[in-house]
């Protein structure tokens, strides 16, 4: 096929926004779709050159999987290599052994397959993926497994059959991924089958142009830059990919390979030597340039800022031509004058995927090597401990009303207590904000039988669930204080408008002082960024942004609530114990208090913040069954 400038300058409007949107500019919030348009791009000419060569009698399936290794897997090769000494070198072990499952998973072209299981595109963890991008070859690369033999098949009763064949599957994609997107839009985004008619679009493309090959229409290529342009500063984060909203750049991407010629407007402007060359450059710019941003946000104390991101875009650029003249050029084409025969090609690549694969499944294995960064704090980050230790110590409920399960923590409701077979005098209430509280409430009232009654929903009173419960409090003559506690940010955006929160909280808090007894209300923990393990390790003793958060970073619904929350305890003269302070010095709140981590996830305490925390709640308890028996 005769080459077209136009088309390598498309590239560099499709790498260009990726690169912007994936260092973080806002203006390019959806920067995103230059993939998109990258689908469209290769669709078109992989499609037309093979259609070229069936049709001179020259195709060949061994040579179609070679030029396709030639094309990706030097560079590519190269990358993993970088990227693993540096992966070792700063990664936690939790986070090194996603890598090597992600290295493998790149190595078999299954990539995107790997992170639909495991992170949102869009979600923050993304940012500190290295290799999140290559989900875009696996896409790729299953198109082209089966593909060329489509064409070889169809094109035997001409271009008319298959330009009918690819339609069908073309639209067949596309409902399948508007069906996706509806089911569950983040997995949807990586899935092979939802983004096929975007490589299909492409492919129609060089059908159209094989039969039509003077097609031209300068103001039809000027919508196709608009359509892409707008979609790279109109669409974000929250606009469904995918579907039928990527029509917009992906049409913009066709309109453009099939209208755009180098005298048009638009085609002067793709043929300048500056996005001519960007173009070029374009897949190995792809590839080095999340790496790069990905290992400077792990190292990073807080969000990298706009100059040092502008020095890592231009980077990204600057090791792409290094990449590209040095690694790619030098495999490719028909002068190709490193292994220039298939055999030793790939007999070379084949040892170095097989090296690349043991090194990834020996580190993930060894479960990311723990023994190689030294533990900067102590304290327990799993679960298993915090579960293993409550169900070993308690006990449960007594009343034959309240047997609702075994004291497991895997189902809700449930209520469990601190002795056994013993009236009830203090009980907590609540989520599994209550639920970390209890060891250090149980302990901090060794004269008391504590109880606690949980449910996954809000449990205020009027939850059907939680009336046996209320009923077994209103029945017991031996009940002398309730704790309530929540996750409130979480439980407030569960009811419609404030005003339904405020009198739920009015109904039950209010019942609850009714019977007689004393009610403590438990405040906010403060609400972490970041999980714990990456604060546990010497390896990133200078980022201190995965130990702690400002306490001022309150989120939205927080400034809503909590003087609903301070209002109603207020106005029923109850006490609100402010537990965040226990966390929380100055500004900042961390997680680690004198060197000991104190949560097990980024808002539920371990044992060690249980005991600290609930012992406070239990302090307050004691207050006030004090002042209750003061005469």
């Amino acid at each position: 096929m005769q080459y077209r400038r136009e088309i390598d300058g498309l590239r560099a409007v499709a790498v260009l926004p990726v690169i912007l949107f994936h260092a973080g500019f806002g203006a390019f919030p959806g920067g995103y779709v230059g993939v998109d348009v990258f689908f469209v791009i290769s669709g078109y000419l992989i499609t037309h050159i093979l259609i070229d060569e069936v049709d001179r009698g020259t195709f060949s399936i061994l040579r179609f999987y070679e030029r396709r290794a030639r094309r990706i897997l030097p560079a590519l090769f190269a990358v993993l290599a970088v990227c693993i000494p540096f992966a070792w070198m700063w990664l936690l072990p939790e986070q090194l052994e996603d890598f090597a499952a992600s290295v493998a998973s790149v190595l078999v072209f299954l990539s995107n397959i790997y992170f639909l299981s495991q992170v949102s595109y869009f979600a923050p963890a993304a940012e500190l993926q290295p290799l999140l991008h290559t989900w875009s070859l696996g896409v790729e690369e299953q198109y082209y497994l089966l593909f060329p033999l489509i064409v070889a098949l169809a094109l035997r009763a001409g271009l008319r059959r298959l330009f009918w064949v690819t339609l069908t599957l073309t639209l067949a994609s596309l409902a399948l991924s508007e069906v996706g997107n509806q089911m569950d839009a983040g997995r949807n985004f990586f899935f092979t089958l939802s983004r096929f008619w975007e490589l299909g679009v492409g492919s129609l493309c060089a059908v159209i142009t094989v039969r039509h090959p003077g097609l031209r229409n300068g103001p039809l290529a000027a919508l196709g830059l608009a359509l892409i342009l707008a979609a790279v500063f109109l669409f974000d984060s929250d606009t469904p990919s995918a579907g039928v909203f990527t029509l917009i750049p992906v049409g913009g991407a066709a309109l453009i390979v099939l209208f755009c010629r180098a005298d048009t407007m638009v085609g002067r402007v793709l043929s300048h030597p500056a996005p001519v060359g960007i173009g070029l450059i374009s897949y190995s710019a792809y590839l080095v340039h999340q790496p790069l941003f990905a290992f400077t946000r792990i190292r990073s104390s807080e969000e990298p800022g706009l100059v040092l991101l502008t020095v890592l875009c231009l980077a990204s650029l600057a090791l792409g031509w290094l990449s590209w003249r040095f690694i790619e050029r030098p495999f490719r084409g028909q002068g190709a004058v490193v292994f220039p025969d298939r055999r030793v090609f790939g007999g070379v690549f084949a040892a170095i995927a097989a090296g690349l694969m043991v090194t990834a499944v020996t580190i993930y294995q060894a479960e990311g090597y723990p023994g190689r960064v030294a533990e900067r704090f102590a304290g327990d980050i799993g679960n298993d401990l915090f579960y293993r230790a409550s169900e070993e110590r308690y006990f449960p409920c007594t009343p034959e009303s309240l047997r609702l399960d075994a004291p497991t923590f895997e189902r809700r409701p449930r209520c469990f207590q601190s002795q056994e077979d013993k009236p009830v005098t203090v009980a907590v209430i609540g989520d599994s904000h209550a639920e970390h509280l209890f060891a250090g409430v149980a302990g901090g009232l060794p004269d008391s039988v504590v109880a606690i009654y949980l449910q996954d929903a809000v449990p205020f009173r009027s939850d059907p669930k939680m009336q046996a419960i209320y009923a077994e409090l209103a029945r017991n003559a031996q009940l002398e204080a309730v704790v309530f506690a929540m996750h409130w940010p979480r439980r407030f955006v569960e009811f419609d408008d404030p005003a339904a929160f405020r009198a739920e909280l009015e109904d039950t808090l209010g019942y609850l002082k009714s019977l007689g007894v004393s009610v403590i209300v438990v405040g906010d923990l403060p609400w972490f960024a970041s999980e714990p393990p990456p604060c546990k390790y010497e390896v990133v003793a200078q980022n201190q942004r995965y130990c702690t958060v400002e306490r001022s970073d309150a989120r939205e619904e927080q400034r809503v609530y909590g003087p609903i929350l301070a209002e109603v305890t207020g106005a029923l003269d109850i006490p609100l114990v402010p537990v965040r302070d226990l966390l929380c010095d100055g500004d900042a709140c961390s997680m680690v208090r004198d060197g000991v981590i104190l949560m097990r996830d980024s808002n539920h305490l371990n044992i060690t913040g249980a005991e600290l925390v609930g012992s406070r709640v239990a302090a307050e308890v004691l207050a006030a069954l004090r002042t209750r028996a003061a005469p």
